[in-house]
């Protein structure tokens, strides 16, 4: 099949959406489908029609240079384009869209562009009007796929069509376990750092606060995109932008996430596939692969509630082990061969 893919932006900085979409990108270019990866740039529009191939000249220098966190297969297309229309989107027999507000160009498209999917990978209220949100899911001719049941449960309250679940995958010859989790030290701690308030990070920070309180010999690792911030305590060891992130989470025994809203969240799971325990809070986006099984639960907000987790699986090391081990197990689950067919699969029976 020939398949566009067609982003909201591109970033120079590690983006877990974007990260979704590049995998099944260079995954389906592995299996010999033809790809075209298209970025939509809208600062781009308001040069003219001469400046605008030398601004986007030089914004792919400006990646290649800064932008490598992500090395796409020599056989996928990769380019950006300003507007959205048929002079600028390929003919092909699919286009795979992320971000609500792109499905509304995209309905315009005409039928040559190919089967058109919207690949849902979070309920994106904090952007834009919640009824256009809402609308989007209902747009004439696009097909609904999403990452998690909980997104499938929040987009069917919205429209009647079919929606297709199909849950985010991790890369487990990446994320594996390389350090034995009985012999890891149980008081340290991994966490994301984040700025985006529905992360969750300042309910983190305060919980492990509580923590160092009680257990003086506690290791935090934070890893983000962003500096270092000033404001961080020394017990706290930051890396940005980590070029081995399985090797981080292979130091901690214990993997933690705060967040307030997630589609189908990344670094829990690829934690879980290195052996660490996962606490983290009990929100829709964490529960395709966190149960009682395979993770402590806390309820969202509560700094008590995170600390008081985080000590009981310091100090219970039968439990914690037992947890990783879990988890670990659990997760081999979401692997990316499987979700590839599935994708594949699907797009051929909408083909039909």
């Amino acid at each position: 099949m020939k398949i566009t893919f067609l982003l909201p932006f591109r970033k120079n900085n590690p983006v877990g959406g974007l990260k979704i979409m590049y995998e099944y990108a260079n995954r389906l270019a592995e299996k010999g489908h033809q790809i075209e990866i298209l970025h939509h740039r809208k600062k781009f529009q308001k040069y003219s029609a001469c400046v605008y191939p030398v601004a986007r000249i030089l914004k792919e220098i400006e990646n290649a240079l800064f932008g490598r966190w992500f090395k796409f297969n020599k056989a996928c297309k990769v380019a950006y384009i300003r507007y959205i229309n048929d002079e600028t989107i390929p003919n092909a027999d699919a286009i795979i869209y992320t971000w609500w507000t792109l499905g509304y160009p995209v309905e315009k498209l005409s039928p040559e562009k190919g089967i058109k999917v919207n690949l849902i990978q979070d309920y994106e209220i904090w952007a834009g009007n919640i009824d256009e949100l809402h609308q989007s899911y209902n747009l004439d001719g696009i097909h609904n796929i999403v990452i998690s049941e909980h997104l499938k449960k929040i987009v069917s309250q919205y429209t009647d069509k079919p929606v297709f679940h199909l849950p985010n995958a991790i890369d487990t010859s990446v994320f594996k376990i390389t350090t034995e989790i009985e012999k890891r030290n149980p008081e340290t701690i991994c966490m994301l750092y984040h700025k985006e308030a529905r992360k969750g990070c300042d309910y983190g920070m305060k919980a492990l606060q509580l923590v160092k309180d009680k257990i003086p010999n506690l290791k935090v690792i934070f890893f983000g995109v962003y500096d270092k911030p000033d404001y961080l305590p020394e017990y706290i060891e930051y890396h940005k932008k980590p070029k081995d992130l399985s090797a981080l989470y292979n130091r901690a025994a214990i993997y933690v996430t705060n967040s307030l809203q997630e589609g189908w969240a990344l670094p829990p799971a690829e934690s879980m596939a290195c052996g660490c325990a996962l606490i983290c809070t009990n929100i829709g986006g964490h529960l395709g692969y966190a149960n009682t099984d395979t993770a402590l639960l806390v309820e969202p907000e509560n700094p008590q509630k995170m600390a008081d987790a985080i000590v009981e699986l310091i100090s219970r090391h039968n439990k914690r082990i037992l947890l990783a081990q879990n988890g670990h197990a659990y997760i081999q689950r979401f692997q990316w061969n499987t979700m590839v067919s599935l994708l594949e699969q699907h797009l051929q029976e909408l083909a039909k």
